[in-house]
Order: C-alpha cells, then structure tokens, then sequence
C-alpha cells in the first residue's frame, strides 16, 4: 500500500474487540492470517455487517489459532502472477485469470475450489490491459517485498477493473499439475522442468556460483 500499489483496506483481528471496532467496510472479507491453500477461506468468510464479521472472525481465530485478517471485499476479476528472477532480472512468466465454473462454491477461490479445481475452476493466461497491469503491479511489489528466485502474486480487481494486491507466495506450490505457477508456466509455454531450472538458476546466481544449474538439473531428470 505505502509504494503505491492497490491494496483493500484491512485490518489484522486478535480479539472481538478488535473486530468491533477495526476500520471496515463492507461486504468484508475475513481469512487466517497465516495459511495457504485457501484453509479458512469459505462462503462464511464473508462478512455483510459488523455482526457478521464478529462471528466470523472468532470462529476463524477458534479453528486456526491465530489472528484473522480482514479485507474489504472485492468483486472483480482474480489474477495470479508468477515471477522468476532476482533484481533486474526478474521477470513475469505470466499472468493467469481465475474463472469459477457455476458448480463452484461462488466468490471466493476456497479451499475446496482449489482442492477440487480440475472440476470447478477454469485457468486461463490472461494478456488485456487489466491483466497487464496486474503484472506491473506484481513485479513491482516482488521488488518491494524482497522476494528471490521465484514466487507467485495473487490479485484481485475491484468493482472497477483495478487489481488489487492479496498476497504474495514466496514458497509457492510447485506439484507440477494441481499447483498454479506451474500450471501457468506451462501455459506461457515454459515446462515443468524449465521452470525448476530457472529457480536453482535464480537462486544460483544470487548465491555467486557459477555454472548453469538449470542445464544440469534437466539432465538429472532426464536421466532418472
């Protein structure tokens, strides 16, 4: 938010109070402040009104045991970005639209919609201007934030097309078909093995070895 990308208004809640009295809007959305995968995030997530977001709130700090992050919800487009690279060199491999099918659990990419996604989601490059400029913002928070060697960005547009900063997977996922940013490498044409490479590559290159990695990692595989 402070290096001038968009970023929903949020408050962190360790308590009823402060869910009472933290500076939303709503619909809200509320998720565990610390997880992955979409653990938390369901159809209860969302909050219409403060009472709403009391409830929620406590039951999410109950079941995880840790603080709640709330968000002001929203409604538009969702993308996520895979970045490869360190410093000047980092680059975007692409950026991949997140489409719910109708038999989906609607509005949010829940745990289930991930766990189930062969069925309920549809992945897709995505390369308009919207996208764009979810890409631009990615790149620009990786930078911001400190990340290294590789990571994936997830954003949200609001009610008028602006995508707006979730969250960043410094770990990201990489099951070659059921994790995103290798299922969006593959998409921009960039292959499982080639996408690994360029981590250790990355992460090589940072570290001031010499040698191409990636070359020998593929060999490694190949060989296997």
């Amino acid at each position: 938010r402070d290096a001038g990308i968009p970023t929903a208004l949020f408050a962190v809640i360790d308590c009823d109070q402060d869910a009472e009295e933290c500076n939303m809007t709503f619909p809200s959305f509320l998720k565990p402040v610390a997880e992955g995968t979409g653990k938390g995030c369901t159809k209860a997530s969302m909050a219409a009104d403060r009472k709403e977001l009391v409830s929620a709130a406590r039951s999410i700090r109950l079941r995880f045991s840790q603080p709640v992050l709330a968000e002001s919800y929203l409604s538009g487009r969702e993308f996520t970005v895979g970045i490869v690279g360190n410093g000047v060199d980092a680059r975007i491999v692409g950026c991949m639209e997140i489409i719910l099918r109708e038999n989906a659990e609607q509005g949010v990419y829940s745990y289930e919609n991930k766990e189930l996604c062969e069925s309920r989601v549809i992945y897709q490059l995505a390369d308009d201007s919207e996208a764009r400029l979810a890409g631009a913002f990615a790149l620009k928070a990786y930078h911001v934030l400190g990340c290294r060697d590789a990571s994936r960005l997830d954003f949200r547009s609001d009610e008028h097309g602006v995508p707006h900063f979730l969250e960043v997977n410094t770990i990201a996922g990489l099951h070659p078909t059921h994790s995103d940013l290798p299922m969006l490498s593959e998409k921009a044409g960039m292959t499982y093995d080639e996408l690994i490479g360029e981590i250790v590559t990355a992460a090589r290159v940072r570290q001031g070895l010499t040698g191409d990695a990636g070359t020998g990692f593929r060999e490694q595989l190949a060989n296997a």
